[in-house]
């Protein structure tokens, strides 16, 4: 008994000793704290809005994160991946790098943006089947310019590995929406537009301040060695990463999409409520991903028995997950009704399905890493659109059969087909990287 105590002593002093998961620790504080904030947002959502309203920022809120997501998702995983790689290597902020992706962003942005403010009725109606959703994806459109800023500085601290300001910008960010909401919901004055248009000014305040504070103030040293021609290269070489990182948005937005076309307004609102929890379940997966982007961007991670070696101790561990999650499947339902109210009971039925996608996205959360330190992104690339294939067909076959719980398992299917195949795919395969990336 005595020895089997010593043995996890040692390796509990292993684990804490460790900066890795340290930092894990860390930024899966500051998410807790921030979904906290989060749901709380919600729920005064929930309490004050209709189904109707709520239905409408369930789409608000998607297309706020698609659109900065389509542009800036594969941009900023190069910019960490490269970024990380020389920090650690020079000890320099590679500032010609992070002024270059934002200028470039910024572009992409507005013209997409021009275009998509001018055809907004026409893209709501093929998109979602409803004309009168054109202001609602105006204004989603419009949020998502300052919710990528806030991202693009995010991921500016992610490459240099301060977790703490990584922490703190989107407290800052979550708690100013959140202090709106209660304000306008203490003076009765909750309408969906007040709530969209106040969301719009609090992303692009708070991502001004963030970015004026650390990088467009700041000049790159003239000892730089990464110039801006060596820059540009960076981007293109990333170029499967961004077709990845496109996919990847297309596919978590999805679900939404083929909801509001194949089922009720009922059931959007419904799986709106679901989809929250689900992703409040999955903040340790962005804790994990914040944390090892970067540690397997350096040097002394490319080679590839320590990378698997590091993975599948994770998949061991993190398998203990699953018992948290059945616990709550099974009693946690009073919990989840006193929360949202009696009019979003078929919600848990959703919940429970997604909760599968919960335990199988945490386990093979490292192996995407492991791909884009590889420099595999043109298989990335390829798993996005047969994770995109997989959620298109199953919300055809099963939303008409299973209504909001066909997207749910249709969601479940998509991710999984990702995240088990990069699992195998880091286990078994060798890719060489300067082929990949071309």
């Amino acid at each position: 008994m005595s020895s089997r105590f010593n043995t996890i002593r040692r390796f509990l002093d292993r684990l804490l000793s460790s900066r890795t998961v340290r930092n894990i620790a860390w930024v899966f504080f500051g998410d807790a704290m921030s979904k906290a904030f989060q749901v709380f947002f919600t729920l005064v959502l929930i309490w004050e809005f209709s189904q109707a309203d709520y239905a409408a920022m369930v789409v608000f809120q998607s297309l706020r994160v698609l659109l900065s997501s389509l542009i800036g998702g594969g941009i900023n995983s190069a910019m960490i991946r490269y970024g990380a790689e020389y920090f650690s290597t020079t000890h320099q902020r590679p500032l010609r790098l992070y002024k270059a992706v934002l200028r470039l962003e910024t572009l992409i942005y507005l013209a997409v943006l021009a275009g998509g403010l001018l055809l907004a009725r026409p893209i709501a109606l093929w998109f979602y089947g409803r004309q009168d959703y054109g202001n609602v994806l105006s204004l989603g459109l419009l949020a998502g310019l300052g919710y990528l800023m806030i991202q693009t500085q995010r991921s500016v601290y992610q490459a240099e590995e301060r977790f703490k300001h990584f922490v703190a910008a989107q407290w800052v960010q979550t708690l100013a929406s959140l202090l709106y909401v209660c304000m306008l919901a203490a003076t009765n004055r909750m309408t969906f537009r007040l709530v969209a248009v106040g969301q719009i000014v609090v992303d692009l305040v708070v991502a001004a301040v963030l970015l004026t504070g650390s990088v467009l103030q700041s000049r790159a040293s003239p000892q730089e060695p990464l110039s801006n021609g060596r820059v540009w290269l960076l981007l293109r070489t990333a170029r499967w990463l961004m077709a990845y990182s496109i996919a990847l948005a297309m596919l978590s937005q999805m679900d939404i999409v083929m909801l509001s076309r194949l089922g009720s307004e009922s059931q959007l609102a419904a799986y709106g409520v679901a989809i929250k929890y689900y992703l409040l379940a999955l903040m340790s997966l962005g804790s994990v991903h914040a944390v090892l982007l970067p540690k397997f961007s350096h040097v002394d991670m490319q080679d590839h028995h320590r990378q698997w070696v590091f993975v599948w101790r994770w998949v061991k561990v993190s398998a203990l997950v699953a018992v948290p999650l059945l616990i709550f499947d099974l009693l946690g339902r009073p919990l989840y009704m006193w929360l949202n109210g009696g009019k979003y009971e078929e919600s848990f039925v959703i919940w429970i399905i997604l909760s599968v996608g919960v335990w199988i996205g945490l386990i093979a959360s490292p192996s995407i890493n492991v791909l884009v330190a590889r420099q595999a992104f043109r298989t990335m690339f390829i798993l996005g659109v047969m994770g995109l294939a997989t959620i298109c067909v199953g919300n055809i076959v099963l939303v008409p059969w299973l209504g909001a719980c066909g997207t749910a398992a249709a969601t479940v299917a998509a991710n999984a087909v990702i995240n088990v195949t990069s699992l195998c795919l880091v286990r078994w395969s060798r890719p060489t990287p300067a082929v990949e990336s071309q």
